[in-house]
């Protein structure tokens, strides 16, 4: 037998392939939630349950658009993406992006606002 080619990591989603159903689970499970501090950004929470009953804070500032955006129906940034949000998960093909926008608060500056994107093949 050929065996796994892989290192090793992620050996969970060996016998548990990521599926278009089980992003969509994951996206349902993360939510944007009004930031009462600051009413210009969102708090990216995970709720693990369906009854809502707990929820962890994973972030706090998260912008409503991605850096370079926004709200008018245009690529403004040019990464084939339209007023992509300041938090998203895309599947193209067996290409997974996820991307988060966040304007953290800076005490020279007021606010700075950083963007990280971080992008996986699927293999399964």
């Amino acid at each position: 037998a050929a065996g796994v080619n892989d290192s090793g990591n992620f050996p969970y989603l060996r016998s548990h392939p990521l599926t278009t159903e089980r992003i969509a689970d994951m996206q349902a499970r993360l939510q944007l939630v009004a930031d009462p501090e600051r009413p210009d950004v969102r708090t990216l929470v995970y709720v693990p349950n369906t009854s809502g009953s707990k929820v962890i804070v994973l972030c706090k500032g998260v912008t409503p658009l991605g850096l370079g955006e926004q709200s008018n129906g245009v690529d403004d940034d040019g990464d084939g993406q339209v007023d992509e949000a300041g938090f998203s998960i895309q599947r193209v093909g067996d290409l997974l992006t996820i991307q988060l926008t966040l304007d953290l608060p800076d005490k020279a500056l007021g606010a700075v606002a950083i963007e990280q994107t971080t992008a996986t093949v699927l293999k399964n």
